[in-house]
């Protein structure tokens, strides 16, 4: 398989609360409407984290695995946005994915999507386009 992968803050586990979202950055992840359980954290900042809210980091990773379709398409030198719809629909992890659960887990606060994300992969991206 190919990995990638991006560093974003952790939440202090220590000062960890619910937080109001960010409605910029919800809308550009979710275009047609934030789901109605979306939920998210923050640090409020403690002596454990220096008041900063975060402590330590943690991978966002985007996955895929590489089967013979693929693996075909890469020989044959498909166009990158054709390779990658192929990897969509093949199953791959996107950095995107991964964040989000991150977010939802409580484990990174919402305002690092932006950092850790192309701003062109911020909203889902379509699968079955093959």
């Amino acid at each position: 398989g190919v990995i990638a992968q991006k560093l974003a803050k952790r939440i202090c586990p220590q000062c960890k609360t619910g937080a109001t979202p960010d409605p910029a950055i919800l809308e550009e992840l979710f275009p047609e409407g934030t789901p109605d359980s979306f939920r998210c954290f923050v640090g409020k900042g403690c002596a454990a984290c220096g008041g900063r809210g975060t402590k330590g980091r943690v991978a966002v990773v985007e996955y895929m695995q590489v089967n013979t379709e693929i693996r075909q398409a890469i020989s044959l030198q498909y166009p990158v946005a054709q390779l990658r719809s192929i990897a969509l629909d093949s199953g791959l992890t996107t950095m995107r994915d991964s964040a989000l659960n991150h977010v939802i887990e409580g484990v990174i606060p919402l305002d690092e999507l932006p950092r850790v994300l192309p701003s062109d992969r911020m909203a889902p991206e379509k699968r079955g386009a093959c």
